[in-house]
């Protein structure tokens, strides 16, 4: 669960990213021009300007075309967008700068004053828009307005050095408080969306957050070609303890039979969840059917060998359990669907049956309509 949400978030923060630097894609083919021809640069150095025309078109090219790449990836390969994403916006921003420190040269003074005041927009703009990333943030800016701090320390021009160095402090500042601002209302949507997955009583997932990751898990295993299991976990004659002992004792032993769930399903993939009442479910991804019925038996035997304590004794508990698994060569959005129902048929068998035992689901079992 924590990787998954270590990608979730990386996946939020590049899309974010993405999404947020699109206007400024078209910032540099377009102020460009409009600056080198504005200022009669083009007249002085043509070459230079054809160049850098070029270079920022074929850069924001492949930054639009990087950019609406982010839907279509997956979870492994996002750092390597991230890395791409460095290597084109610090290849344009130095572009930028490397004219802004240019124009410091140059004896063209409109020309100077236009790139100094778009270095400084530009710059300003990049700390809001890669806000998410505090690196990419404060990189860009030095890419972009760090040449012409430094031609102006080689000019010896110490009040303009002082000025934009300040001004990069200052846009520093600013782009650290929305980077905060930015991730603690990650970390609040974070927590929110873990309390609408999350069981109150025993901490483990509720029904929203086991049908959200099985069908992740299909997902998943249809790419791989791997199987995917389903296991329901249902406490026998829970009534009769609840009207014998009362709901607080209740509660005692449903908090019990998520800890023997989460001891006899060790692996960071499997996942358990409280699917409604006395019913528990979980989902073994890789396991076979005989696989999940190793699981649900040592479950069963856990559960079976240790009885609650409460403050007036204990209580011996028994489940029954119905397991159901699919080798998921193409995802369709039947087989979560069918993974729950077979689960839930082998219940119903293992019910009949008697209660305390597992019964793996085949179409022999389906009991009569």
């Amino acid at each position: 669960m924590q990787q998954d949400n270590k990608l979730k978030i990386l996946r939020r923060s590049s899309s974010d990213i993405a999404r947020r630097s699109l206007a400024g894609v078209f910032i540099y083919p377009l102020f460009w021009p409009i600056i080198a021809y504005g200022s009669g640069f083009h007249h002085e150095h043509p070459t230079i300007v054809l160049a850098l025309t070029t270079i920022h078109i074929i850069v924001s090219a492949a930054r639009l075309s990087h950019i609406y790449a982010i839907d279509k990836i997956s979870d492994d390969k996002l750092s390597a967008w991230m890395k791409v994403s460095y290597v084109l916006l610090f290849t344009q921003a130095l572009a930028w700068g490397a004219m802004f420190g240019f124009a410091m040269l140059a004896s063209n003074e409109e020309f100077q004053f236009y790139m100094t005041l778009s270095a400084a927009g530009i710059a300003a703009g990049g700390t809001n828009t890669f806000a998410p990333n505090k690196w990419l943030s404060r990189g860009f800016s030095i890419f972009c307005f760090g040449p012409g701090m430094v031609i102006a320390i080689y000019q010896n021009d110490l009040i303009m050095t002082a000025i934009m160095l300040a001004y990069l402090l200052y846009i520093f500042g600013l782009g650290q408080n929305q980077y905060k601002e930015y991730w603690r209302s990650i970390d609040n949507e974070m927590k929110l969306e873990g309390l609408s997955v999350t069981d109150e009583l025993t901490q483990l997932g509720n029904r929203r957050g086991f049908n959200e990751t099985l069908l992740d898990n299909c997902h998943v295993s249809a790419r791989q070609a791997q199987p995917v299991s389903v296991l329901i976990v249902d406490i026998d004659f829970f009534k009769k303890i609840n009207d014998d002992h009362g709901h607080d004792v209740g509660d005692i032993c449903i908090q019990h039979i998520a800890k023997m769930l989460k001891l006899s399903m060790p692996r960071k993939t499997d996942f358990c969840a409280r699917y409604g009442g006395e019913e528990f479910a979980g989902i073994l991804p890789g396991t076979s059917l005989q696989g999940a019925k190793i699981v649900a038996e040592r479950i069963r035997n856990n559960i079976a060998t240790n009885p609650v304590s409460h403050a007036n004794g204990e209580i011996n508990m028994t489940v029954s359990i119905g397991v159901s698994s699919k080798l998921v060569n193409k995802f369709e959005d039947s087989v979560p669907k069918a993974l729950l129902k077979e689960s839930d048929l082998a219940l119903y068998q293992a019910k009949e049956n008697g209660r305390n035992q597992t019964i793996c689901y085949e179409p022999t079992n389906s009991p009569a309509d």
